[in-house]
């Protein structure tokens, strides 16, 4: 649902080739060469010092330590790195605070993962662009301001300096066995619509090349994601379609279970269990996305297939629009024991602003928000926080947000690559036994 501050806050710089662009190989000299291609300085030893804490939550073979070092290096080092002066003295004016903040989304693109606005506009509008004022304040006119759950407009997109934006082609479960596939594709449809008619301040994007690319043309990423597994429609076939429309993550369940997964519903207070987790079909469609480079998004899955899909993805995951369950036990949040998975996945949980899956209360605050980082670094991004409230110096958290997310898209692309040539070889061996 749309929200006022958008939902999952997460700091994130994906410096990462594009798939359709050549890797570069790493240069262990003095300087290093960015997967982008950029030429920049070795960092100094406060990224290090990040280094070796951040590793210590990684179980990873002794022999992968040094590539991923290397990796981990040149991304704190990228050719639009955080300036090694950016941090906030301790008792510094709010005025400091937020233009160190604001110096740091200059530079770090700040990605929103998911803002339901595309419903809305089917809600109110029937997808009819022509009547959608989306550059004025839609605080001010009717429906959007009387609606509790709109709260986006390009001028609050602006000012909330939001890079990029995955907008949700949601579609509601009652659509599940009956027209889900068409309604995904109708809002894929208006959120393509609503990007070329808002360019140049919108531009399409598929890539984190393209994230790259747009940032530093000051414009704001759309970017696909579909919420909900029923909008496949049981098909591989749909799934690789919507990957060629430019969908770029798909959650797996919305608030239904799917033929091939349980959603948050087979969990407390309901415990509507269908599968006891993640069917073998529904692993195949986990090793397609892989194959793919479609980020698999677990937000809304029972906690059984969150663990199956940690099971079986080669390729990190993401929860889009989840907060800590520890701090409110809504069956919505992730547990403890999935946040040590994903850390060892090295994925990434957005923390949803949605009041009763912070507090679990009807209110609220940016310092409940803030209260979900100590859960997990590597997967919780609250620099922003960081820098207004708790006057952290925050050069060591910049460095491993930024990793973090490269390493998550060079995992998703590379993991792709390294799947289809697998099958490829495969193929041809069964060939040449036949």
């Amino acid at each position: 649902m749309e929200r006022a501050v958008p939902q999952p806050v997460v700091i994130q710089s994906p410096h990462s080739a594009a798939r359709n662009q050549p890797h570069k190989k790493f240069d262990s000299s003095d300087k290093a060469t960015t997967p982008s291609g950029w030429a920049v300085q070795q960092p100094a030893g406060i990224y290090t010092d990040c280094i070796a804490g951040y590793l210590e939550q990684w179980d990873l073979p002794s022999r992968q330590w040094l590539a991923v070092t290397s990796i981990l290096l040149i991304a704190g080092a990228a050719g639009v790195a955080v300036p090694f002066a950016l941090k906030v003295s301790a008792g510094a004016p709010l005025e400091e605070r937020i233009q160190a903040a604001t110096q740091l989304l200059d530079t770090v693109p700040l990605i929103d993962g998911h803002n339901d606005l595309p419903w809305n506009i089917r809600k109110f509008l029937h997808n009819q662009l022509n009547e959608f004022r989306f550059e004025d304040d839609l605080k001010q006119i009717s429906p959007w301001s009387k609606s509790a759950w709109s709260h986006t407009d390009l001028q609050r997109l602006k000012r909330g300096r939001i890079a990029a934006q995955f907008w949700a082609a949601y579609v509601p479960c009652e659509a599940q066995h009956k027209d889900a596939v068409q309604i995904t594709l109708e809002q894929i449809d208006v959120i393509k619509r609503l990007t070329e008619r808002y360019s140049p301040h919108l531009t399409a994007c598929a890539s984190v090349y393209d994230i790259v690319q747009a940032h530093k043309n000051h414009q704001m990423c759309s970017l696909i994601g579909v919420e909900g597994g029923h909008s496949l429609g049981g098909s591989l076939g749909v799934l690789r379609i919507y990957y060629a429309l430019g969908v770029r993550y798909m959650t797996l369940t919305s608030t239904c279970h799917t033929p091939w997964a349980d959603s948050s519903n087979a969990d407390g207070p309901k415990y509507d269990i269908k599968h006891g987790g993640l069917t073998a079909y529904g692993k195949t469609i986990v090793r397609e996305m892989n194959r793919l480079g479609m980020i698999v998004d677990l937000s809304k899955s029972s906690v059984a297939t969150m663990k199956d899909v940690l099971a079986t993805s080669q390729a990190p995951v993401i929860f889009s629009h989840s907060s800590a369950y520890a701090l409110c036990n809504s069956s919505r949040n992730v547990q403890d024991e999935v946040l040590q998975l994903v850390t060892k996945n090295r994925g990434l949980v957005m923390v949803n602003f949605y009041n009763k899956f912070l507090s679990c209360t009807e209110n609220a605050t940016v310092e409940d928000a803030v209260g979900e980082y100590p859960i997990c670094l590597s997967v919780y991004s609250c620099l922003l926080f960081f820098f207004i409230y708790f006057h952290h110096q925050s050069v060591c958290c910049v460095f491993v947000l930024r990793g973090t997310l490269l390493l998550v898209l060079l995992n998703i692309y590379d993991i792709g690559e390294m799947v289809t040539a697998g099958l490829q070889k495969g193929n041809r061996q069964k060939s040449k036994m036949e």
